[in-house]
């Protein structure tokens, strides 16, 4: 994996070099590269060149400023799989549940994490049965992108000395997209069912 990932480097070089991915790189980088005898009287410093670079990155990312994630951050291990995977590490065991990492991965280009928000969360009385409400709030996602595919996981203890015919250990899992909030006049959001597991 080291040896495609020098290779990619070195194919991406040659791009910038040529000029094939110029946009990403900052006006005066080009004249630098582009021109050999100017390369020794660039007036720009290495840090403008790299903060220059760097705003382009970003807005290329659709951010205002560099991400400073907190020190109680938690990473769901299924991300954290997904990275070793791209970035060439061996994972150390198998992945989260055993989950094929490679076919979820090439369908993107970008994968988020999002988790439910417990305030939210609701224990209806429904005939007995416990049910269970999740609630993600997906607004954080830019307006330009469009989400293309979607996976819900759920991990949770095993539950010891449940058997395969007994009913009572079996769930069933609705996935609905909620179209409408539910307001003070009605109780219930309007909603569409995706899927049902």
């Amino acid at each position: 994996m080291v040896a495609a990932t020098r290779s990619l480097l070195a194919l991406l070089l040659c791009q910038v070099l040529l000029g094939g991915a110029a946009g990403l790189m900052p006006e005066v980088g080009r004249r630098r590269f582009s021109e050999p005898g100017r390369a020794a009287s660039a007036a720009q410093r290495p840090e403008d060149l790299l903060s220059e670079f760097e705003l382009r990155l970003l807005h290329m990312f659709g951010l205002k400023r560099r991400p400073s994630p907190g020190k109680d951050v938690v990473i769901p291990p299924y991300m954290l799989d997904l990275y070793r995977l791209h970035a060439g590490q061996q994972l150390g065991q198998p992945p989260a549940l055993g989950y094929p990492l490679e076919r979820a991965a090439s369908r993107a280009n970008t994968v988020r994490s999002f988790h439910h928000e417990e305030v939210l969360e609701e224990l209806p009385e429904t005939s007995g049965k416990t049910a269970r409400r999740f609630f993600f709030n997906l607004t954080s996602i830019p307006n330009e992108e469009s989400i293309t595919s979607a996976e819900l996981q759920i991990f949770r203890k095993q539950v010891h000395g449940a058997f395969e015919n007994n009913s009572s250990y079996h769930h069933r899992i609705n996935i609905y997209e909620i179209i409408k909030p539910a307001t003070a006049t009605s109780k219930d959001p309007v909603t569409r069912l995706l899927d049902t597991r």
